[in-house]
């Protein structure tokens, strides 16, 4: 099993993908945030995402346990690696301080970490 965490802007989905040997079973929460969030601070906006994804794993009854997590963050990205990835610039009417040339990756890690 796995997690994929999708951030396009407007919602934010929590997907949990189990493969038990027939066929895959997905499970999905699609989280609308504020509009508030296109100026918030990175920090603010990084801790709303990692709530929701503690609101999943909580209601799915896998707090606390280590699931693999994927990333889907659609802005435009300079990746150095797999588990690497630099905001270049926002797009989509965002402005949120602290994220430009930062790994994305990371932010949601720390914020997941709190």
């Amino acid at each position: 099993r796995w997690l994929n965490a999708e951030y396009g802007g407007s919602t934010f989905r929590v997907i949990l993908v189990k493969l038990t040997g027939g066929e895959p079973v997905v499970q999905c929460e699609i989280d609308h945030l504020d509009n508030e969030m296109k100026s918030a601070s990175g920090e603010k906006l990084f801790n709303s995402l990692a709530q929701v994804v503690a609101r999943f794993l909580q209601k799915e009854n896998l707090a606390g346990q280590e699931i693999p997590l994927g990333f889907t963050f659609s802005f435009p990205m300079a990746q150095q690696s797999l588990s690497e990835g630099t905001l270049v610039k926002w797009t989509k009417g965002f402005d949120c301080s602290g994220v430009i040339d930062q790994n994305v990756a990371d932010l949601l890690s720390n914020a997941l970490s709190n």
